[in-house]
């Protein structure tokens, strides 16, 4: 998904997390440049802390893709001993930028997760691959507990509206 995507669909679906991620202080790590099954990405570690007493910090990681069309190649990464005819300069990530985002926050584990990575946008972990309804705090059920995503829209947490909303498209690696 685009990042664009996620934004709409998380702007539609809980507005409020827009205006919470404005309560959310972020401090970003040092960006590197990785590949996987999907192609070069930027990856983009941070911490996340929101400004309320008691509150605890998450950590959250936004992988950015770069466009292949591009045939830009990390210096890290090019072929030793072969001439590289591609961009010297990482291209522009925008919003329609494809994404892959991760938050150990309890709202993205079991209320996000499964949704977003139905897209190919989020690792499957905690939520351990159950339907996003099904799974909730502590293993509780539905039953006891309301999903905060029943009908599995991919939607993001208040800390990665944060980390985008605060320029971690522009971070140089």
């Amino acid at each position: 998904m685009t990042l664009r995507q996620l934004r709409i669909s998380t702007q539609s679906f809980k507005p409020i997390l827009m205006r919470n991620a404005q309560k959310v202080k972020i401090s970003m790590g040092t960006a590197t440049y990785g590949k996987d099954s999907r192609g070069i990405y930027k990856s983009i570690p941070a911490q996340a802390l929101t400004r309320e007493p008691g509150k605890k910090p998450h950590y959250l990681e936004a992988r950015v893709y770069i466009d292949p069309k591009t045939k830009f190649i990390p210096v890290e990464m090019r072929p030793k001993g072969k001439p590289y005819v591609g961009p010297e300069e990482p291209p522009a990530f925008t919003d329609q930028s494809e994404v892959w985002v991760r938050c150990d926050c309890e709202f993205f584990l079991y209320g996000c997760e499964v949704a977003v990575a139905r897209k190919n946008s989020a690792p499957l972990g905690k939520a351990n691959g159950g339907v996003s309804n099904g799974a909730w705090y502590n293993g509780v059920t539905e039953g006891r507990h309301r999903s905060p995503n029943p009908h599995g829209v991919p939607v993001i947490c208040k800390h990665l509206i944060s980390l985008f909303s605060r320029g971690a498209l522009a971070k140089k690696a």
